[in-house]
């Protein structure tokens, strides 16, 4: 897990169309990472990368499994965070699909009104 001391960095998803959208931006005291290191078996679901030069503060799974054990409000607190995270997920592959859904919607009514147009004129 990542704590960002210095720094800016972005927030990028690589859609399995290839392009790459731009999430969010992470400055100062933000964190990252923590879903590979709470969620055993989670999948790498973003790309971090640098916009400035930063410095982070990095935590690995035993240090933190470590602070967990011995304060229950920071292990309630990773969870809240963890769960907010696999929501934002869900929230936004549902937007996407339902975008994609909608634009394959358009597409076909414009093919359609074009073949109607065609009939037309002919």
């Amino acid at each position: 897990m990542f704590f960002i001391t210095n720094g800016i960095v972005f927030v990028k998803l690589q859609k399995p169309d290839g392009t790459t959208i731009k999430l969010a931006e992470m400055n100062r005291g933000a964190a990252f990472g923590e879903m590979g290191v709470l969620d055993d078996g989670s999948v790498r679901t973003c790309s971090i990368v640098a916009k400035t030069f930063c410095e982070l503060d990095v935590l690995n799974k035993d240090d933190i499994d470590n602070i967990r054990a011995e304060c229950a409000d920071v292990d309630e607190n990773l969870h809240a965070i963890l769960a907010v995270r696999h929501a934002a997920d869900k929230a936004r592959e549902k937007s996407e699909k339902n975008i994609t859904n909608a634009l394959s919607g358009m597409k076909e009514e414009n093919e359609e009104d074009e073949e109607d147009e065609k009939d037309e004129n002919e």
